[in-house]
């Protein structure tokens, strides 16, 4: 019986641990060239948050980062943080290739760490020309790994999964071609009426 139920807990902390994430949020955009917009990174279903850390990267033809900044969730129970670390420093090394090589956050002090969901970060990025690119978790061994990471008051590594993003930039519809459709449609309306009168006015003569 003992064996029973230490394998059913065992059972259930995988299943605790596995609903842990980080995901970029939202999934998907669409965005016409020149646009600003924002994403967060959000950890969902996390116990005892006291650091957290990723690595991400895009197409740096389709997208310009203009900004991160630390999101509340660390902060949301009154707890202090370091402030955001951030490798490379400078948005333009950054934007030269792509990809932040590491992001981090944790809390200060002896404390203990955070439950739940909420937003990480916030990204800041513009639309530079039509393409799509992912916004994804990556890592390169052996500088540049794990992709992202969780660790608990103690140091250890909390379990989760990671869900990346799609930006596509699109074209933006020429107002022209917006206004021959109006037109097209309009003519396609009154073509249709005049039929229809033409049909009513015969109906009435054979009459």
């Amino acid at each position: 019986m003992l064996i029973i139920t230490v394998l059913i807990s065992n059972l259930l902390g995988v299943a605790k641990a596995s609903s842990t994430s980080i995901e970029v949020v939202p999934a998907s955009l669409e965005r016409l060239p020149g646009e600003s917009f924002l994403i967060n990174i959000t950890v969902n279903d996390v116990t005892d948050l006291y650091l957290w850390m990723f690595r991400l990267r895009w197409n740096s033809t389709v997208l310009r980062l203009n900004s991160i900044q630390e999101g509340p969730f660390l902060k949301k129970d009154g707890g202090t943080t370091s402030g955001l670390m951030l490798s490379p420093p400078l948005m333009s090394e950054i934007n030269a290739v792509g990809r932040i090589n590491e992001t981090a956050c944790s809390l200060v002090g002896t404390v203990s760490g955070v439950n739940g969901s909420g937003t990480i970060a916030t990204l800041n990025f513009t639309c530079l020309a039509i393409g799509d690119t992912a916004l994804e978790f990556w890592e390169e061994a052996p500088y540049f790994e794990p992709a992202t990471e969780l660790m608990n008051p103690n140091g250890i590594s909390i379990s989760h999964t990671t869900t990346p993003g799609t930006v596509d930039v699109i074209p933006e519809f020429p107002s022209f071609m917006l206004t021959a459709v109006l037109l097209l449609a309009t003519l396609f309306v009154v073509v249709l009426g005049k039929r229809a009168y033409s049909k009513r006015l015969k109906g009435s003569q054979t009459l």
